[in-house]
């Protein structure tokens, strides 16, 4: 037996800004749920299946990677790929933008959160999650592998796990679309 500590998060802005406002500090469309993928773009952080994710309707993926200098593991880049297009706006074919910051400030993070909807960690492997972490602080819920550390935080209420897969992973963006409510409320 034992007690279980989980670190925490706070927002770097201390009074949270509109969606809509993050969303135009980003250039990013006002009229779609944003599922946000950010950190390093990396196979174990799940990268590998980002760009084949297809998104569900009313959906856009929003990308934000810096490169993993700690390791040897290939990093993956979109931006070159004709679905996602850089700083993109409204265009229904569009179903990802890479923002293509690299390391983002405290308050860029921050930002970033308030604009997006859901976080998406389709980690291989995982002890814990910072960006998690990050994203409750901001009152965003997340589509995550179901590996035990998320299934926790599932169990809660806080978000869905998925089979880490391209498909498995956009049935729960969109399950967690139609119920966001009660996801939104939990977190």
């Amino acid at each position: 037996g034992g007690n279980v500590i989980y670190h925490g998060a706070d927002p770097a802005i201390s009074q949270p800004i509109s969606k809509a406002e993050a969303r135009a500090r980003f250039s990013l469309p006002q009229d779609k749920m944003i599922a946000v993928a950010i950190g390093f773009s990396t196979a174990t952080k799940g990268w590998d299946i980002l760009s084949k994710i297809e998104m569900p309707n009313g959906w856009i993926m929003v990308l934000n990677s810096s490169k993993g200098h700690f390791n040897r593991e290939q990093n993956f880049s979109y931006g070159v790929q004709d679905r996602i297009r850089k700083k993109s706006t409204n265009d229904d074919a569009t179903k990802a933008i890479d923002l293509q910051r690299g390391f983002l400030t405290d308050e860029e993070l921050s930002i970033l959160f308030y604009a997006s909807d859901v976080v998406v960690l389709p980690y291989k492997i995982t002890s814990g999650s910072g960006v998690m972490f990050d994203a409750l602080a901001h009152k965003v819920p997340f589509v995550a592998s179901d590996l035990d550390f998320f299934k926790e935080f599932e169990e809660i209420g806080l978000g869905i796990t998925a089979k880490r897969d391209p498909v498995s992973f956009a049935k729960a963006i969109d399950t967690l679309g139609k119920t966001y409510d009660k996801y939104s409320t939990a977190v």
